[in-house]
């Protein structure tokens, strides 16, 4: 990997990497030596160096050239010691390509959430754009080397949700079923999503989680500033007659203004339902009413 902004380094410690750049010309990144993914494994071990990521323009930071530091990150040994794949790979996501990368370096970058679920890939020197968890290799790599948070999109295509500590859970991308809530637990025991089964009717609190999940993610990640329908999922509580259904996605039909407070918060700058009902809420429908069934996996 030879980029501008994201690069490999050597040496004892970072101090001594700092020290190579403050040249006559003064502090300046551009002094430092670059070396390819094979250069840096074979010269850590073999000089009893270590192998540092540096990236000058991490997400959300502006670099600071005048604090004379850099953005760097140790390289664990288990990466460089890898044994590889004997072909690179390039990936891409939002049509925007980077590498070739070696296996190892791919596990690496999903280490430090650079290589993600979301990406394809495709194998050099001769192959075809392909979802990165669709290649055994990789969805491996992933499965091992990705630190999966909330927000994310997890191994099935799913999104990754996590309530309060708790374990992590994988809502499906699509609809199990839309059946009554008594063939729900059946549909979803027999739902499979890009290969993937062991799904499972959500509860009231995790539906709920997701619903805000969701727009979270649809908000940052996706630019979808306003939902216009209104929808239901089955959960597998219930209650007497009655099963009850959450409201995964509300009709945000009102945009509140965004205000700051003269002694301090602000409030508004979203769209949310005029009335109701809204995301999260829960309502109770005969069990043998049918509505859309979302199904979750549990994580291990």
């Amino acid at each position: 990997m030879f980029e501008n902004d994201q690069f490999y380094s050597l040496g004892k410690t970072p101090a001594d990497i700092i020290g190579t750049i403050e040249g006559a010309g003064g502090f300046s990144a551009s002094y430092l030596k670059h070396y390819s993914w094979n250069s840096i494994r074979h010269e850590a071990v073999k000089n009893g160096l270590k192998a540092y990521f540096i990236d000058l323009y991490p997400i959300g930071r502006v670099f600071d050239y005048t604090a004379k530091q850099i953005p760097m990150v140790e390289i664990p040994e288990v990466f460089l010691t890898m044994p590889d794949y004997i072909h690179t790979f390039l990936t891409s996501v939002n049509f925007t390509e980077a590498g070739p990368f070696h296996s190892s370096e791919l596990a690496f970058r999903a280490h430090l959430r650079l290589f993600t679920w979301d990406m394809y890939v495709y194998c050099l020197p001769h192959s075809q754009w392909l979802p990165a968890r669709d290649v055994p290799l990789l969805r491996v790599i992933l499965e091992k080397h990705f630190p999966l948070r909330a927000g994310d999109t997890g191994p099935a295509g799913g999104l990754i949700i996590q309530r309060s500590g708790e374990r992590q859970i994988e809502v499906s991308p699509v609809d199990a079923a839309c059946c009554s809530w008594l063939d729900a637990e059946q549909a979803c025991h027999h739902f499979s999503h890009n290969g993937i089964g062991g799904w499972r009717l959500p509860s009231p609190a995790e539906l709920g989680t997701y619903a805000h999940t969701l727009r979270t993610r649809l908000r940052k990640s996706q630019n979808v500033y306003q939902t216009s329908e209104t929808t239901l999922h089955w959960s597998s509580s219930r209650r007497n007659g009655s099963a009850v259904a959450v409201v995964t996605q509300e009709n945000e039909d009102s945009y509140l203004p965004f205000y700051y407070y003269p002694m301090g918060g602000s409030s508004g700058g979203y769209y949310q339902s005029t009335k109701g009902p809204w995301r999260g809420n829960e309502k109770e429908f005969p069990v043998t009413d049918w509505l859309p069934v979302r199904a979750v996996r549990d994580l291990q």
